[in-house]
């Protein structure tokens, strides 16, 4: 944990992908991971980059493969909750 302002602990950042997948009827995938649903997402492993942790990460939660150049960047999320839907 790294200190926040105010004193309090906040968790140490790391860098991940997030991945929308968005079909032809413009529907957007997501996973649910326990009672929550999000964008396929992780942690980059040591010395990844953002493109190859997406390709990774999109692989293993959802079985589905895509090259670099079917990625197109849409943003950067600094809190680790920010990629969360909560119900």
């Amino acid at each position: 944990m790294a200190p926040a302002a105010g004193g309090r602990q906040r968790p140490r950042l790391m860098p991940g992908a997030m991945v929308a997948v968005q079909r032809d009827d413009q529907r957007v995938l997501l996973t649910k991971r326990a009672d929550t649903w999000c964008l396929p997402a992780g942690a980059a492993e040591p010395g990844g980059g953002f493109a190859r942790t997406a390709i990774d990460e999109l692989a293993e939660e959802t079985g589905i493969e895509v090259s670099e150049r079917d990625l197109i960047p849409f943003g950067c999320l600094s809190e680790a909750e920010a990629h969360t839907i909560h119900s």
